[in-house]
């Protein structure tokens, strides 16, 4: 056996070993899908919805909560479905939360906290009050479309112009604005808006499309991320995922670009901001369900689920991140329907935010030794007259029209230590690979 070959074995062995441990499961798990994950900071408990009815081995309807000292799952006493809601939020000394009623629990008993004529999605905080929407006209017989606030004494409307349309799915404060997103309108507002204090607006020039929306908000690095179903070519600042910093959209990435990609859930975790949902590709790179974004690039968690990609829900709970979703196995371990990260910074693939990710040869070429301290010898096997240009992860170009022959050496020791991209054309087409200069 030669060496390299026994270095094979050992590296796809190791790598095996270190691939399976990057998720556990939560306790026993559920018996059913896991549709929200939420956590309340004030509390050393997170919440589990979804249309469960065992929850680590005893009866949950719909509703359970988890904390380490249990390590396990306990019941709500809760038995209506609830797995459409998106929050769980403490107000006053009780944690509010319901579909329809809104009900309120202080770890004993659930009662109604208030009751509306159609269904309550999710809650938010703006300005000292309570916030819920979702789809209903009226709570505590008080007109309220789609969205209403408690100041702790009354419920009342933000305004008393109509809504049209399927509702709202999402609201967070950002910049001392109420944002709000789903598939409501308004005259001069598309699925996206946010509230001043006074009045509702646009932000920038709306969601566009028919079957374009918006489910997931999300603050990182000062900028307001926005997740779901949108696509760029549609007029739309992103596919399936954008950043608006107040004033302007900005992109992340090239989005998630697999057919009819949707993002479900956003939550900043260790520095970065991860996105779950349905989709398996991510610019130009294979990523399923789960990717992660350092304000750079994105990156792959390397999972796989079965029996589906899916991952419909996130929650960070004592400094470690879970999910929630369809799918009952992670890398061929049983999990039931939720899991833990526990593979600290493993990453499967990465890819720049300018959009140059790394593809396949079009024209073969190689890059040696790859990482490098000083020369990198690039061969490119053909006798067309191509060059190269170099660029930073974030897009920058570092170093541009480079003659390559056959075969070159490229001094690149004036490189900062990091990953770099060589974008390799023959005027007709590119091909680009990535280097590690360390």
């Amino acid at each position: 056996m030669s060496n390299r070959f026994l270095f094979i074995c050992l590296f796809l062995c190791f790598s095996t070993i270190v691939y399976s441990q990057n998720w556990q499961a939560v306790g026993s798990g559920f018996n059913y899908p896991v549709a929200k994950l939420s956590v309340e900071p004030s509390e050393n408990n997170f919440y589990a919805f979804g249309d469960f009815t065992i929850a680590g081995g005893v009866p949950a309807h719909y509703a359970a909560y988890y904390n380490d000292n249990l390590q396990n799952w306990d019941s709500i006493p809760f038995l209506h479905q609830y797995y459409t809601g998106q929050r769980i939020l403490k107000y006053g000394s009780k944690l509010i939360f319901g579909s329809g009623p809104l009900l309120s629990w202080d770890g004993n008993t659930v009662d109604t906290f208030a009751r509306m004529n159609g269904s309550i999605i999710g809650l938010a905080l703006y300005n000292g009050s309570l916030v819920t929407y979702g789809g209903f006209d009226t709570i505590e017989g008080v007109p309220a479309q789609w969205i209403a606030k408690w100041d702790g004494n009354n419920w009342s409307a933000f305004d008393t112009l109509q809504w049209t349309g399927v509702g709202m799915v999402d609201a967070i404060e950002y910049k001392g604005e109420l944002y709000i997103a789903g598939g409501m309108f308004r005259t001069g507002i598309r699925k996206l808006a946010k509230w001043n204090g006074v009045e509702w607006s646009q932000v920038g020039n709306g969601i566009q499309g028919g079957f374009s929306s918006v489910g997931s908000f999300a603050i990182y690095d000062n900028d307001l991320y926005i997740g779901g179903a949108f696509k760029a070519n549609q007029g739309n600042p992103g596919n399936a995922i954008a950043r608006w910093d107040g004033t302007q959209w900005k992109n992340v990435g090239l989005g998630m670009t697999s057919l009819n990609a949707t993002i479900d859930d956003l939550e900043v975790y260790n520095g970065c901001l991860y996105a779950c949902g349905q989709f398996n590709t991510v610019g130009n790179l294979p990523i399923k369900g789960i990717a992660k974004w350092d304000g750079t690039e994105w990156c792959g968690l390397g999972q796989e689920t079965s029996p589906s990609y899916v991952i419909n829900c996130m929650a960070v709970y004592n400094n470690e991140l879970y999910i929630g979703g369809v799918f009952q196995t992670i890398d061929g371990d049983t999990v039931n329907y939720v899991a833990k990260w526990t593979g600290g910074n493993f990453v499967d693939v990465c890819g720049a935010a300018s959009g140059i990710e790394e593809s396949g040869s079009r024209f073969a070429f190689t890059l040696s030794p790859n990482p490098t301290n000083d020369l990198l010898t690039i061969e490119t096997g053909t006798s067309k007259d191509l060059s190269a240009n170099i660029y930073s992860v974030d897009g920058r170009l570092l170093k541009s029209n480079i003659a390559l022959p056959q075969k070159t050496q490229l001094d690149v020791s004036s490189l900062p230590p990091g990953v770099y991209f060589l974008v390799v054309t023959d005027n007709e087409q590119r091909s680009v690979k990535r280097f590690v200069k360390q």
